[in-house]
């Protein structure tokens, strides 16, 4: 899973089916993540450093607002094997 951010764009997810753990960095600037199940959707903010890793087979639609830049990688500044799963 690679951790980054969209400088100037919004992202959505939805899970159509299979699971996917959806990583970001909280209020606190702690690494978390949650597990994603069918049905359910995410919003990704502007600048907001997040991942989706999915989990077995998965169908996952993804929007995003019109944006040009480059996803920037922040993978290096975090350790997303110390992720603290959060339920929803």
């Amino acid at each position: 899973a690679g951790l980054q951010y969209h400088p100037d764009r919004e992202e959505t997810f939805h899970l159509l089916s299979g699971q996917a753990w959806v990583y970001y960095i909280d209020s606190h600037g702690a690494l978390r993540r949650r597990l994603m199940r069918p049905g359910m959707s995410v919003h990704v903010p502007r600048g907001a450093i997040h991942s989706v890793e999915t989990i077995g087979d998965t169908v996952m639609f993804e929007a995003s607002t019109p944006g040009w830049e480059p996803a920037v990688r922040v993978e290096d500044d975090y350790d997303i094997d110390s992720a603290i799963s959060i339920s929803w």
